[in-house]
C-alpha cells in the first residue's frame, strides 16, 4: 500500500465499505453515531453507517479548507447532524481493493478505518 497526496484524494478514492479498526472518542459524546459506528459505505454521495442499534444513511463529500495546504475533509450528514471529518491519512493499493483511512472530528473522535 502506499500514502496518497491529501492534493490527490478524490471521492472515487474513499467510495467502498469501509470497516472501524479502531477509534478514540476524546471529548465527543459517547453515544453519538460516529462514536458508535462499525462501519460506513459510501457510496456516490450515499452514505450508510452501521451504528448499532440502527444503521443511518445519509450523505457526504470531500471538502478542502481554504487554507494553502486544502486540506481534505469528509463532510457527513447523518440526518439532523451534520459533522466534518479532517482525512489525516489515507494509504491503498494501487487496484483500491485495499486501503487505510484516518480521520478526526472536531469534536475529538479519532477512527481509523480499514477497507474490506
Amino acid at each position: 500500500m502506499r500514502n496518497i497526496d491529501f492534493h490527490d484524494i478524490d471521492e472515487g478514492m474513499l467510495r467502498g465499505d469501509w470497516v472501524v479498526h479502531s477509534r478514540v472518542v476524546n471529548r465527543a459524546d459517547p453515544d453519538s453515531a460516529l462514536a458508535r459506528a462499525q462501519a460506513l459505505t459510501l457510496g456516490d454521495g450515499t452514505l450508510l453507517l452501521n451504528a448499532p442499534p440502527d444503521p443511518i444513511v445519509g450523505r457526504w463529500s470531500v471538502a478542502r479548507d481554504d487554507g494553502l495546504a486544502r486540506r481534505p475533509y469528509l463532510e457527513l450528514e447523518l440526518g439532523p447532524d451534520l459533522s466534518r471529518a479532517l482525512i489525516t491519512r489515507l494509504r491503498q493499493s494501487d487496484d483500491r481493493r485495499q486501503g487505510h483511512l484516518d480521520l478526526y472530528t472536531a469534536d475529538g473522535i479519532e477512527l481509523a478505518l480499514v477497507r474490506r
